[in-house]
């Protein structure tokens, strides 16, 4: 175990499009760990609600949380949806994260940065790694999917998540299959 203690512990994961890691934060969640949910603008996709992924908000409420300091760290996305350019926001609001709680979140490599900024050895981060067509073939069967909008994503992953940029993860994974890589973060945990 790193430093800290057990009880508080936040577990992050981060990794390219559709590799797996929402599907992976859920089974740790139900560890006992509290899912961090992101506040987002993005739409709602089909079978989500308010809460279950995200908390969905109007962009001029975000821009709110951001002029009032009230996010621990957030992002922006340019995107395409049915072909249409937009810009989605990501955030994680500072009144969701308690300090004798423990929790499990899925990041990009900027939100794993401030975290380790803000917590330090409290967190513990995974990238999670899959194979390029297994990751198209995950993101298809979700529902919604848009062949340019993930054009785009596959190009800024490889930007967004080069070699050099997640040296900052503590554990590398490559998911397979989902139980195995479940498997090999309880244990690291």
């Amino acid at each position: 175990m790193r430093g800290g203690s057990l009880d508080n512990k936040i577990i992050i994961l981060c990794g390219k499009s559709s590799v797996g890691k929402d599907t992976l934060a859920r089974m740790i969640e139900k560890l006992g760990y509290n899912f961090i949910i992101s506040t987002t603008t993005r739409p709602m996709r089909d079978g989500e609600s308010e809460g279950s992924p995200y908390y969905f908000v109007e962009k001029d409420r975000f821009l709110y949380l951001i002029a009032n300091n009230e996010l621990l760290e957030y992002r922006t996305y340019n995107t395409k949806l049915n072909g249409i350019p937009d810009t989605w926001y990501y955030g994680i609001e500072s009144k969701y994260i308690k300090e004798d709680e423990k929790y499990i979140g899925v990041l990009d490599i900027e939100g794993l940065r401030a975290f380790k900024n803000l917590y330090g050895d409290r967190v513990i981060s995974f990238y999670i790694e899959a194979d390029n067509e297994k990751r198209k073939q995950w993101a298809m069967s979700r529902g919604g999917f848009d062949e340019s909008e993930w054009d785009r994503r596959e190009k800024a992953d490889d930007i967004d998540f080069s070699y050099k940029k997640i040296a900052i993860c503590d554990y590398v994974l490559f998911n397979r299959d989902l139980n195995y890589t479940f498997t090999k973060i309880k244990e690291r945990v």
